[in-house]
């Protein structure tokens, strides 16, 4: 099942509800007048449990016109953290414009 999650730019952005669902990172798509070519997503745990931060390179493939950025490693697990934020490397995002982090989440992923 795929899921669409806005990302806040001013902050974190929630994504504990994923724990234990075999969440995998896919894409980011920019929806707005922007554009968008490369950017890091951090990867983080709630403060009380262990300071894991992990980063993930999204990046436009050459031949892409559109406004979605791939992983720079595929199926990239996310379900075991809890937010995210997003550092804009290049490209240019107006106050309007919304990114969303796309991901795909198994049914059953203990099996």
């Amino acid at each position: 099942m795929e899921h669409r999650i806005l990302i806040n730019r001013e902050g974190p952005t929630d994504i504990s509800h994923l724990k234990d669902r075999g969440a995998i990172a896919r894409q980011l798509v920019l929806s707005g007048s922007g554009n968008l070519h490369s950017c890091i997503v951090s990867f983080s745990k709630k403060a009380h449990e262990s300071n894991i931060q992990k980063e993930l390179l999204f990046i436009k493939p050459l031949h892409e016109r559109s406004e979605k950025l791939i992983p720079h490693l595929p199926a990239y697990p996310v379900s075991h953290f809890d937010y995210c934020n997003i550092q804009v490397f290049t490209g240019s995002v107006s106050n309007d414009d919304e990114i969303y982090l796309m991901v795909y989440c198994m049914e059953n992923p203990g099996t």
